[in-house]
């Protein structure tokens, strides 16, 4: 797709995670990383500072790719989401309901189940689920 991109190199650098339904990657700032296939869902922080490294028609910066990145390695990037993930530094919570839960919106919330579903929720609105359901939910008022 993209033949005279040399970033294709990087590929060779990075570790290959395969996600099952119901877990997350957590990947702290400064690490290179690329989707291959499937759906997910990605929970930052408000930012402006995308930094894309190459395989994309988007703009790219090499230079600041190269003074940014974290090789470190991560320990264990998987984790099971269990009834709540709660991620530092980005002010929501991603929440965990089962099929006949029940949850009443605490903000602004965006729910997605694994049918492909996805709704907009407003505070105070209840939630009852029929699929497995993942709602990011802010983290101030949870």
């Amino acid at each position: 797709r993209y033949p005279s991109d040399p970033s294709v190199a990087t590929i060779l650098l990075l570790n290959l995670v395969v996600l099952e339904p119901g877990e997350a990657i957590v990947l702290p700032a400064g690490n290179l990383h690329a989707y291959l296939g499937g759906v997910g869902v990605e929970l930052m922080g408000a930012s402006d500072n995308v930094i894309r490294a190459g395989l994309t028609d988007k703009p790219t910066d090499i230079a600041r790719v190269l003074a940014t990145i974290d090789a470190s390695p991560i320990e264990r990037p998987v984790v099971p989401v269990g009834a709540r993930l709660t991620l530092d530094g980005v002010g929501v919570s991603l929440v965990r309901l089962a099929p006949g839960d029940h949850h009443r919106a605490v903000g602004h919330e965006l729910a997605i189940d694994l049918d492909g579903g996805c709704w907009y929720y407003a505070p105070g609105e209840h939630i009852e689920v029929s699929a497995p359901t993942f709602v990011v939910t802010p983290t101030a008022t949870a």
